[in-house]
């Protein structure tokens, strides 16, 4: 189970086969939830508006199996809707207080963010002990350079995955289970 987002057993037409996952289309995919999640002032959506978007703005087709299966760092869905998890909703809000300059002392960012918002940065609930903690996990969206007092965050560009079209997935053939 903790490989299936990484390699998937298939019935291919020679038995059972061991074919690789094509992780550049996942993390495009991923990027492309976020950016569709991420815009939504709740960062919800329907599934089927979800499912709608995904096909007519990005062109690609997307399954609830993928969304629990590879993107559960990133998505929840529950019921009939698809949620971004709290995690991601908080380095949403960390991106609006960098604002237009896309970076900040880590030291201000607490204060900061508690200024924009009304209210503390969500370390605890999240399971966090420390501001610095907390970035390491959404090093998927915002990156920390340098070092004590002068560590900076910024929204990580290179974390945005290139949108050409995926690669074929590699295979291994299986033998025949006995």
């Amino acid at each position: 189970e903790l490989l299936q987002s990484w390699v998937r057993v298939v019935n291919g037409k020679e038995g059972k086969m061991v074919v690789t996952v094509d992780r550049g289309f996942i993390r495009t995919m991923a990027s492309n939830v976020r950016r569709l999640l991420v815009e939504q002032d709740e960062g919800h959506m329907d599934l089927g508006d979800f499912i709608e978007k995904m096909a007519t703005r990005f062109g690609s087709h997307i399954e609830v199996e993928m969304l629990t299966r590879d993107l559960s760092y990133l998505v929840e869905v529950k019921g009939d809707k698809v949620f971004l998890t709290a995690l991601q909703l908080c380095a949403r809000d960390i991106e609006v207080v960098l604002g237009d300059l896309g970076k900040l002392p880590v030291a201000e960012l607490e204060s900061q963010y508690e200024a924009k918002f009304g209210r503390e940065m969500p370390l605890e609930p999240l399971g966090f002990d420390s501001v610095s903690e907390m970035l390491i996990a959404m090093n998927d969206t915002l990156s920390v350079r340098g070092r004590g007092i002068r560590k900076i965050v910024s929204v990580n560009k290179s974390a945005t995955p290139s949108l050409l079209s995926p690669s074929r997935p590699s295979s291994i053939l299986l033998p025949p289970l006995g």
